[in-house]
């Protein structure tokens, strides 16, 4: 499997991003909606293995497709990475028919333990890839790439290192809920009024992505 190696910056400035990777010559950034589907035993047993199994929607403009994905710590015998970045062993494929692997997975006996949705972009910039991600709880920036490059690209783009999280997007969820004292939902997808709003985004943008700004995004949850 490989090594997936990765840090989020919660609450980012998407718009000023855009901009800083406009001018530095960044490739990409074109927006699509992504529908994230996780599924888990019925005891939870994959949650207990800190591993993830997902299965991945991407719509967009000229783009359809879905990705299943496994994820899980590296192997303990694995060389040690410092703890400002998050690691996780991974494999995934592309799939053809999301609707068959999801009849699959739960014929398997897996069930759909939550889901999540948000509207990406993904830049690339000195081998790093930079997705401004617009969550039903929020804007955030995940940069994935080798850790050197990471923080080198992140310095580029004036990200505050300080700002930086290791979390998941499923922590970050459940720490703005808690923060707002909204009762626990492992579920993060956009209300009706925020998928219209995320549509909007990814089909109206002429591919520049939304605003970024807190509030303008679709961050309705249901």
């Amino acid at each position: 499997m490989a090594l997936e190696i990765e840090i989020k910056f919660p609450d980012a400035d998407l718009a000023a991003l855009r901009r800083a990777l406009q001018a530095l010559g960044a490739a990409g950034g074109v927006p699509y909606l992504e529908c994230n589907r996780v599924y888990d035993t019925p005891g939870r047993g994959l949650r207990a293995a800190s591993t993830l199994l997902r299965l991945r929607t991407k719509d967009g403009p000229n783009l359809r497709a879905a990705v299943l994905t496994m994820k899980r710590p590296p192997d303990v015998g694995a060389a040690p990475f410092p703890d400002d970045v998050k690691v996780w062993d991974e494999v995934q494929t592309g799939v053809d028919d999301a609707d068959a692997v999801h009849r699959m997975l739960t014929g398997l006996g897996y069930g759909v333990a939550f889901g999540y949705d948000k509207v990406r972009e993904v830049w690339h910039l000195d081998g790093v890839h930079v997705c401004l991600d617009t969550m039903p709880f929020g804007p955030v920036a995940e940069l994935e790439g080798d850790r050197e490059a990471i923080m080198a690209v992140a310095a580029r783009l004036g990200l505050d290192r300080a700002r930086a999280s290791t979390a998941t997007y499923h922590d970050l969820n459940r720490q703005w809920r808690a923060a707002r004292g909204l009762p626990p939902s492992e579920d993060f997808t956009f209300d009706a009024a925020g998928l219209a709003a995320a549509r909007r985004m990814v089909f109206e943008s002429g591919g520049n992505g939304g605003s970024g700004e807190s509030g303008d995004g679709p961050t309705g949850t249901e």
